[in-house]
């Protein structure tokens, strides 16, 4: 249903909320895709941790870029990425 909802509206602020709940609930890839379609960073220490202990690089890659896209300035993002495109070899080498 919350979905079904998001997809309806396309809000942001509706995308957020359930990104931040899919979070809560464990559904890590499914938050980041939330957050993505919100254009929201506002949770990447926590989507970062998680993607770590859970060894989920590849689809961080898309919510890392996202964040610098959209104004996030962190030098431990900036490493996390480097790592991820690291961690995912030759899909993302030159």
């Amino acid at each position: 249903m919350a979905q079904q909802y998001a997809d309806k509206t396309n809000l942001p602020e509706v995308w957020t909320e359930l990104g931040a709940c899919q979070l809560q609930k464990g559904m890590l890839k499914e938050a980041m895709v939330s957050f993505i379609k919100a254009k929201n960073h506002v949770h990447h220490a926590n989507v970062i941790n998680q993607c770590v202990i859970q060894g989920i690089y590849e689809e961080l890659i898309d919510y890392l870029v996202m964040a610098r896209e959209n104004g996030l300035k962190d030098k431990s993002v900036d490493s996390e990425l480097i790592f991820c495109y690291a961690k995912c070899g030759d899909k993302y080498s030159g």
